[in-house]
């Protein structure tokens, strides 16, 4: 394995992780959800609750309007590649997705763990973060199944919907796809 170090970007990988833990926290401690991309989306085109409306779409809309912010000082992120090179254990091997994760994940442990323990959230609706206490069957194969459909497609839900913009028929299908699951 050899890193490809003209790819690697660990300042901004872990910003960028450090970034989505907070975002994460935040929703679970004040919305008491859970940051699924394709979960919020299923929820808006299935359950059109009032109350669950509004966010949603200040999510999704948040999801669309950061990529065209950072444009305007970065060029376009190749968000694919980036991906595809993480997989490539045996080429050249880019790490940044890894410090993606860890920032993310170092940044969330606490927030979720509170969460966690609480009936309401901080604004005092009730809190609803799944009560998962072991893995089974279905959660195995389900995650089987996106990792396979992720690597087949080259995407997952959260850049697939904000790369939606380009109108690649790869990507309508996809997110299209996704949206119809139950």
């Amino acid at each position: 394995m050899l890193i490809d170090w003209s790819l690697f970007t660990p300042l901004s990988a872990v910003g960028g992780g450090v970034l989505i833990g907070v975002a994460a926290s935040l929703l679970a401690l004040v919305n008491g959800r859970i940051a699924g991309i394709s979960g919020i989306v299923w929820g808006l085109l299935h359950r059109l609750r009032k109350e669950d409306i509004a966010w949603r779409i200040v999510f999704l809309a948040g999801l669309l309007v950061a990529p065209a912010g950072y444009s305007i000082f970065k060029q376009r992120p190749e968000i694919t590649i980036k991906v595809l090179n993480f997989l490539d254990l045996a080429g050249q091997w880019d790490p940044s997705l890894a410090l993606v994760m860890a920032g993310a994940i170092t940044t969330g442990v606490a927030p979720f763990f509170f969460a966690q323990r609480r009936t309401r959230t901080i604004l005092g609706t009730p809190m609803r973060l799944a009560n998962v206490k072991h893995m089974d069957r279905r959660c195995v194969l389900g995650s089987l199944t996106f990792g396979v459909g992720r690597g087949l497609a080259g995407f997952c839900p959260g850049p697939a919907i904000v790369t939606l913009a380009t109108g690649e028929l790869k990507v309508l299908v996809f997110s299209s796809s996704r949206c119809s699951e139950g």
